[in-house]
């Protein structure tokens, strides 16, 4: 699969109101740089560029081959759980794509599962499979003997030092079925100029990551995430 999926086959943002484009034509043709930009809305957990991230380290795990099936820890209504099914199919791997959520919390009282569902079938690809429940339910039990690629967006709200523990213990629980070459999204990942009062979750995230990794061979790099901090580790 060649580059040209992200734009055929992803939809990375809303399409601006017409008034907006409108408005950008006219400053176009007056000679100016600037535009009208819309913000990624509240509803959306991911930005474009992670989104774009997501789709290389896969592809990569998909291109060398490594063994295992794929896996997202925290996937809501399925924004970036769908991206991950649209690699996966349109590189007929045959592997499967595990889900793992409580499908609970919601800020407008709407059905989390009942939307991912919606958005895989609205984008024609199959239906993964899906481990609702809490983590400490689920997680390692329904885990996938070998894992090559493993999102990771475990925040949960609530008083400080839960996302921290509740990630410790995905760590822990993913790492040792990482083969060699496997990679983990770290949603969150706080990046050295990033803003911690802007992203507290991710605070937690590099914390977590910091002690974890200390006694392992592995490093946490931090990605480009726009708007949203974000990170990896590849399994040596």
């Amino acid at each position: 699969m060649d580059n040209l999926f992200i734009t055929r086959q992803f939809y990375w943002k809303p399409q601006p109101p017409r008034t907006v484009e409108f408005i950008n034509k006219l400053l176009s043709r007056s000679g100016t740089n600037a535009r009208i930009v819309l913000k990624s809305g509240a509803h959306e957990m991911t930005s474009p560029e992670q989104r774009i991230n997501l789709y290389h380290l896969v592809s990569q795990v998909l291109a060398y081959d490594v063994p295992g099936d794929l896996v997202e820890l925290g996937s809501y209504t399925g924004e970036t759980a769908v991206l991950l099914a649209q690699v996966m199919h349109g590189e007929s791997t045959g592997r499967q794509l595990h889900l793992f959520d409580n499908f609970e919390w919601t800020p407008d009282g709407s059905d989390p599962r009942g939307t991912l569902e919606r958005n895989f079938r609205a984008q024609n690809v199959p239906l993964p499979q899906i481990h609702q429940g809490l983590f400490s339910e689920t997680v390692p039990l329904e885990l996938p003997e070998r894992i090559a690629f493993v999102n990771l967006d475990c925040g949960v709200g609530g008083p400080p030092g839960i996302h921290t523990r509740i990630l410790l213990e995905c760590l822990a629980a993913v790492y040792p079925r990482m083969p060699k070459g496997a990679v983990c999204s770290l949603i969150d990942y706080l990046s050295p100029d990033a803003d911690p009062d802007t992203f507290p979750s991710a605070t937690e995230v590099k914390g977590a990551c910091d002690t974890f990794f200390a006694d392992k061979p592995e490093k946490v790099s931090a990605l480009f995430g726009g708007q949203f901090p974000h990170g990896y580790f590849r399994k040596l």
